[in-house]
């Protein structure tokens, strides 16, 4: 089988690393090509609205949104209900009336790479997130806790300059990465108030962090997995706070955990995909 694989070239190193381990973990029939014109199947990775127009020019398109809900106002379900399989962390058929080929899927992380080098009470007071919009990814206000609860943040993203217990990162090697977050994080966040699950929280929670994510219907992935609260409380701040200044340790599920390494999830991937051709 011949695979197109397409997602926006300006996207960033997360879109990355999901082509990459969809074509590592793919069966030994599948031949990735550069053109369009030249695949059986063609996957495209929704972020933006621009994705619309290519799925609209593929023949047998498997559209696997990273994004949906800033994803722009389009008839995405008349693309779905023509497509050979749909596929997102997002329940989508909670949007549409139509019946479509649908894959409920999480990301995934490497576990080859993300596992821990530390126990949690040997770690520094670190806390780590990513992002580059302060307030729909809650960034000023995980500072603010941190700094009251004398946390160092360590951010990659945006450089905000937010004070003198502010680090920011660029983006370093994965296997600096990996060794990073599995000495020196005790809590890593994925508070984002927008779309969904975040792949820097699950490598961070498998290399022994604590994670600390939202309660919304999009992240119940990270159910067993990390401590879920609320980013429209008001007392956001204080309850982030409250979990660094007790020190809270969260056991998670390692069983759970197993289920969302890559081979895991890419593999689930591959074989739908198989079951729909």
């Amino acid at each position: 089988m011949k695979v197109w694989q397409y997602f926006h070239p300006d996207w960033g190193i997360v879109f990355k690393k999901i082509k990459h381990y969809t074509m590592k973990f793919a069966p030994s029939d599948v031949e990735f090509v550069d053109n369009k014109e030249d695949s059986d199947i063609q996957i495209v990775h929704v972020v933006g609205s621009g994705e619309y127009d290519v799925i609209k020019s593929c023949s047998r398109p498997v559209i696997w949104h990273q994004c949906y809900k800033t994803s722009g106002r389009f008839d995405w379900d008349l693309l779905w209900e023509k497509a050979l399989l749909t596929v997102s962390f997002h329940y989508l058929p909670s949007y549409t009336n139509k019946k479509f080929n649908f894959l409920h899927l999480p990301l995934g992380y490497d576990d080859s790479l993300f596992y821990p080098r530390e126990d949690f009470s040997s770690r520094p007071k670190n806390a780590f997130v990513t992002g580059h919009v302060m307030d729909t990814e809650c960034i000023g206000v995980i500072y603010k806790a941190c700094e009251r609860a004398g946390y160092t943040l360590f951010h990659t993203g945006e450089n905000f300059n937010l004070g003198s217990n502010y680090v920011y990162l660029s983006y370093m090697p994965e296997n600096v990465y990996a060794e990073f977050l599995g000495r020196n994080i005790r809590y890593v966040f994925g508070l984002r108030r927008i779309e969904g699950f975040e792949i820097a929280a699950l490598e961070g929670i498998a290399s022994g962090a604590v994670g600390i994510v939202p309660n919304e219907d999009s992240y119940l992935w990270y159910d067993g997995l990390a401590s879920m609260i609320s980013t429209e409380s008001p007392n956001l701040e204080e309850n982030i706070y409250n979990i660094l200044k007790n020190d809270m340790n969260f056991q998670i599920n390692r069983n759970k955990l197993a289920y969302f390494t890559w081979d895991f999830v890419i593999n689930k991937f591959w074989k739908t995909i198989y079951a729909y051709c």
